[in-house]
């Protein structure tokens, strides 16, 4: 159990947490794009409220700024089986 709750950790904390998770999940499923695909799944099969939170998160605290291609809106789009709005709100 860490000492400090994400919701309270600095931003630093949370980078050095998010570290973390990522070479985890990267060992358990035996490389870095089967780890992309393992974080795709997590999101997908996670609520609808937790995914709009988590948007929310990002939206706000613009932590995460990315370039998406046409092709990987598509990509976007197929795998992870969200609408277009999404993806367009997702590019902006």
């Amino acid at each position: 159990m860490p000492r400090v709750l994400s919701s309270r950790a600095s931003a630093s904390t949370i980078r050095q947490r998010s570290k973390q998770l990522a070479s985890h999940r990267s060992s358990l499923s035996g490389g870095d794009s089967e780890s992309t695909s393992d974080l795709a799944r997590e999101i997908q099969v996670a609520s609808k409220q937790k995914r709009q939170a988590l948007m929310k998160i990002l939206r706000e605290d613009e932590v995460i700024k990315v370039q998406i291609s046409p092709q990987e809106s598509l990509a976007i789009k197929a795998n992870l089986q969200i609408s277009w709005n999404k993806v367009r709100a997702l590019r902006r």
